[in-house]
């Protein structure tokens, strides 16, 4: 990873946080430029004396790469869509200790945090999250803005739609289908496909509401 800037836009003291994390483990300290115009207070956050770290209200879509600095799938795609962004000028910021394997392929502005593993041929789209100590098997597919939380473990052949969350501590077992905008709670088994905006939860994991 080479960064001579990068601009952050939007605001999440968390996300912020997992930046700066994931570069100082590439030892990549880039000019970081915050673009926070969503009505939140983000002063405190820009306390870190390893980066030069500045704000300003408007993104220059040739001016540097860029990174999402918000988590939630439908705080991602607003910010995508306020500041009409192109996934193209998107970087992706990847900790050290991951493993990735090379016949994965990426998207852009992905966030890929510390000991996350992810096994050959998969497939993770745009602006997805995988926390620390997760894991993704062989042959799966992340679409688009989909986050998986901290020690959630994704096996083989599974697809998940964009949109879609992995609570910490889920498994989702071979071959399973999970549709868009779906939310999976913390420590689930899922045993069987969900359907698109479904929230679930349990062992095995059962739709309990479908979101309006």
């Amino acid at each position: 990873m080479h960064l001579k800037k990068l601009t952050i836009i939007g605001f999440s003291e968390p996300v912020l946080t997992m930046i700066f994390d994931n570069l100082e483990s590439c030892q990549v300290f880039p000019d970081i430029v915050v673009v926070n115009n969503l009505q939140l207070n983000a002063q405190h956050a820009y306390q870190n004396a390893r980066f030069n770290i500045s704000q300003q209200q408007t993104y220059n879509q040739d001016a540097s790469p860029y990174f999402l600095g918000v988590n939630k799938a439908e705080n991602k795609i607003k910010v995508v869509s306020l500041f009409n962004l192109k996934n193209e000028h998107a970087t992706c910021i990847t900790h050290t200790s991951a493993e990735i394997a090379s016949t994965v392929n990426m998207g852009s502005g992905c966030m890929i945090n510390s000991h996350v593993s992810v096994a050959g041929q998969s497939s993770i789209g745009n602006f997805v999250t995988i926390n620390r100590n997760a894991s993704v098997g062989h042959h799966t597919v992340l679409e688009d803005f989909v986050t998986i939380n901290p020690g959630a473990h994704v096996a083989g052949f599974v697809t998940i739609g964009k949109g879609s969350t992995i609570g910490m501590g889920a498994n989702v077992i071979d071959g399973i289908t999970i549709g868009k905008n779906v939310t999976i709670g913390a420590g689930s088994v899922v045993t069987k496909n969900i359907e698109d905006n479904a929230v679930a939860y349990g062992n095995p994991c059962r739709v309990v509401r479908i979101k309006n």
